[in-house]
């Protein structure tokens, strides 16, 4: 289907912005949840069943988080790289390139750390000290995560300040033209 430039589905700087916006803010909420709630049930249900029973209920929990977490992250990655070629003039260009490096870090930190150690839970290797190294390798991602979400709530206010410095339009305006 051709769009034209009047179209309502144009893709336009601010609704790549605004789908960036979303996805950020939704995947900092899920990712936290993921990381202090699901990583310390972790740590509680590892003390009271065996290994096989936690790969066998790690298994059973893993598909959650692939499909309300990474699909969303890889989302909001892909509008963030959209970004780089389609971005509201008022979004100043480094701050895509600060929330590229944290994503970039975020998943460097997810596959040299987190995958790992999750498919030692997923084969029944689950241990008190490789808990531990959970916890600690993921401080790499949250860290991420928190400057990333810093970057976006900047990047939403000089979005902001720029539509309010615009000039309104007024009823009387818009009957005119």
């Amino acid at each position: 289907m051709e769009t034209t430039s009047n179209s309502p589905y144009r893709v336009t700087p601010y609704r790549v912005f605004l789908a960036y916006l979303l996805l950020t803010f939704y995947c900092f909420g899920a990712g936290m949840m993921n990381e202090f709630v699901e990583y310390l049930s972790y740590a509680d249900l590892g003390q009271y069943v065996s290994p096989a029973q936690f790969a066998r209920w790690h298994q059973a929990t893993s598909h959650n988080v692939l499909l309300f977490l990474v699909l969303p992250i890889l989302l909001g990655n892909i509008a963030l790289l959209a970004l780089f070629f389609n971005r509201p003039a008022s979004v100043p260009k480094w701050t895509l390139w600060v929330a590229l490096t944290c994503a970039l870090t975020a998943w460097a930190s997810t596959i040299l750390f987190q995958v790992p150690i999750e498919q030692q839970f997923d084969q029944g290797h689950f241990s008190p000290a490789l808990m531990a190294r959970l916890w600690q390798t993921d401080w790499i991602r949250k860290t991420a995560f928190f400057v990333e979400i810093g970057v976006v709530i900047f990047m939403a206010v000089c979005f902001l300040r720029s539509v309010n410095k615009r000039p309104s339009v007024s009823n009387a305006d818009l009957v005119t033209q």
